[in-house]
């Protein structure tokens, strides 16, 4: 009696263990597989990355050689060189003798004022570096309107004239020397100098000198770059 009991409880142990047995070699084997997957998937993964990537960089060189063939394709001159060729088209002074000195002076003299004006701006300019800003710019003219007298006379004492004076703030010293390229179609080409105040120009502003109010009028204001030449 006794030892079919022992033999029953050695086939329920055999049993067990063939159980365990069997279920520890499923987890192994379910574990394998989905370890093979896992990699698997990575390689998919990997391999989707890496292409993607490439397309990626492909379009990136796409993009930067038409914007290497735009640049290559479009001159862009640096302010520098700018000056540099305008200053290399302007009239070079020649030795003249004695004799023919009057005759000059005569050229001179039917050339327009501001024409001469001009010359003789760019000429204290050379060599230079300008600020660049972009400032807001209006006019005036000689009458009482625009400026509480009619003598003319600027903050510098001098004389005004016409596309050739500015009034600016105190933050731009008398004498201080202005290039304004949109300007340049002008009789001053562009070029003119700080010679008098304004209760009005603060900072940031230009009121260029016209002959008459209706020109003044007619000019308006207008936010324009400006090269500044201090000294």
């Amino acid at each position: 009696m006794n030892t079919t009991k022992e033999e029953q409880i050695k086939r329920a142990m055999a049993r067990k263990i063939r159980k365990e047995k069997e279920i520890t070699e499923y987890v192994i084997y379910f574990s394998e597989r989905m370890l093979m997957f896992c990699a698997a998937l990575m390689v998919v993964v990997v391999i989707w990355m890496l292409q993607v990537s490439q397309n990626y960089i492909r379009q990136l060189e796409q993009v930067y050689n038409i914007h290497l063939e735009q640049e290559i394709s479009t001159e862009r001159i640096p302010v520098e060189e700018h000056f540099a060729r305008y200053l290399a088209n302007l009239p070079v002074p020649e030795v003249v003798p004695e004799e023919t000195k009057a005759q000059e002076i005569a050229t001179v003299e039917e050339q327009p004022v501001a024409q001469i004006a001009n010359n003789e701006l760019v000429n204290r300019v050379k060599g230079m570096t300008p600020t660049i800003r972009n400032l807001n710019t209006s006019s005036y003219c000689p009458c009482e309107q625009c400026c509480g007298k009619t003598d003319g006379i600027t903050a510098s004492g001098e004389k005004v004239r016409a596309w050739y004076t500015v009034a600016a703030g105190k933050e731009y010293a008398i004498g201080t020397i202005i290039y304004i390229p949109a300007l340049a179609d002008k009789p001053n080409e562009g070029w003119f100098i700080v010679q008098d105040r304004g209760g009005a120009i603060k900072n940031g502003k230009l009121d260029i000198f016209l002959n008459t109010h209706n020109e003044a009028l007619e000019y308006g204001r207008k936010t324009l770059e400006c090269y500044i030449y201090e000294f």
